[in-house]
């Protein structure tokens, strides 16, 4: 039986580097990511990146992600999407 897919929101800082800490972190855990957008903050008061990404995992590990991502200096937020709202998921939200 497949895993459940999760999705995820994360607004970060927009620095080299940034996008390759994340990926990392579900790497080195065994957790591929299916889906990945990023985007820059469009707006005057938007500093950072919209990153959206996609990946199939437990639920306990789920969270794990999750607390982790909130721990990295590079990360600002993260929300959970609910899985039922993948149409809508991507492409990329702007922040």
């Amino acid at each position: 039986m497949s895993e459940p897919l999760h999705l995820l929101r994360i607004a970060a800082i927009d620095r080299p580097g940034t996008i390759e800490t994340i990926a990392a972190a579900f790497s080195s855990r065994g957790i591929s990511l299916e889906t990945l957008c990023a985007v820059r903050g469009t707006t005057p008061t938007a500093i950072g990146q919209g990153i959206s990404l996609a990946y199939r995992s437990s639920d306990s590990r789920h969270d794990l992600m999750i607390r982790i991502l909130q721990r990295m200096a590079c990360v600002k937020s993260v929300t959970d999407v609910p899985s039922d709202s993948s149409p809508t998921f991507l492409p990329c939200h702007s922040i």
